[in-house]
């Protein structure tokens, strides 16, 4: 059993306990989640992604959900210099295409306006604050604006 099995409702989102609900044209993205006192601490590495190319939203029920496409070099036009050689690729670990990852929050513990996301060398770093009371505030959905650098 995980850490956070009791507290994140991961079997109600079958793309986190495995299941097949995602298009197939998009590919699990990994992720780690931590916790402090204040803050859930979402972070996946997304090396050579450009950020107008990523993601993050999150919903009034509290659901995380990150988006992004990687596209390869073969699917990028590139024009060869008479010194290059033709590049034969032995191993590709490299996800490509869509990516895609959601995670379900409690929506009572967490405050959805003020989730703050960063991209730093390729690593995206998503903080979203818990709640300081349980005041039932009406959570909407909102777009999560990415920073270049740190928070």
């Amino acid at each position: 059993m995980m850490i956070f099995d009791d507290f994140f409702d991961i079997t109600s989102l079958p793309l986190l306990s495995g299941g097949t609900t995602c298009s197939s044209s998009y590919n699990s993205l990994p992720l780690n989640i931590s916790s402090t006192s204040t803050h859930y601490i979402v972070r996946t590495e997304l090396p050579g992604i450009p950020q107008n190319q990523i993601s993050v939203d999150i919903n009034e029920d509290g659901i995380l959900d990150i988006r992004a496409e990687r596209h390869s070099k073969e699917d990028k036009e590139k024009t060869k210099t008479k010194d290059e050689e033709d590049e034969i690729v032995k191993e590709n670990w490299a996800l490509k295409g869509k990516l895609y990852r959601s995670i379900k929050f409690p929506k009572e513990h967490v405050d959805v306006d003020g989730v703050k996301a960063e991209l730093n060398n390729g690593e995206l770093i998503i903080k979203v604050p818990k709640k300081k009371t349980q005041d039932a505030k009406d959570p909407k959905r909102r777009n999560v604006k990415i920073i270049k650098g740190k928070l």
